[in-house]
């Protein structure tokens, strides 16, 4: 919303509202009438015209992430190239996303030898493409916290190879 002010024979547009692209991106006309009231004539002069205004965009907001904290498991057998976690985030600017692994898997293990039982923590950073401009680039991170399952997948070990038992003819079933 725009407000008129009279300033020495001239008009000023000013800003009645935050100027928010995400919120104004469209155009928007307004009907300026400038009225000479001063001029000492019979009927004071006027003038009109329209002003077309379109808000354009800064990289002001950082990518929002759908979840702070993604929970998800991983079987462990699972092999290369499993899809393990989606994350998500979008940029209120409509700037591109690009995604970054940045603590948490330093050592590749989510990548080869995942040890069943544990808990790896990731910290994911989405930052945006600043193609909106702005005086930087813009990211925000969320967690990505991936437990690894056990899967029955190990026949039983006999710690002794050789287990001795002794059974008689006459033994009734169940007993010692």
């Amino acid at each position: 919303m725009l407000k008129q002010r009279s300033e020495e024979n001239k008009s000023v547009l000013m800003s009645a509202s935050d100027c928010d692209s995400e919120e104004n991106a469209e155009l928007t006309y307004y009907t300026l009438i400038r009225s000479d009231g001063d001029d000492k004539g019979e009927v004071p002069r006027t003038g009109t015209t329209t002003v077309r205004i379109r808000m354009a965009n800064v990289n002001d907001e950082a990518p929002e992430f759908s979840q702070h904290i993604y929970r998800t498991f991983v079987s462990e057998d699972a092999g290369p190239n499993t899809l393990v976690a989606t994350v998500l985030a979008k940029d209120p600017d409509g700037d591109g996303i690009t995604y970054k692994i940045n603590t948490g898997n330093e050592e590749g293990n989510l990548s080869s030898t995942a040890r069943k039982g544990v808990e790896y923590v990731l910290n994911v950073t989405a930052t945006d493409d600043n193609s909106s401009g702005g005086p930087q680039a813009l990211s925000s991170t969320a967690q990505v916290i991936v437990g690894v399952d056990d899967v029955n997948n190990n026949k039983p070990v006999f710690e002794k190879l050789r287990h001795p038992t002794k059974v008689g003819d006459s033994s009734v079933v169940g007993s010692q």
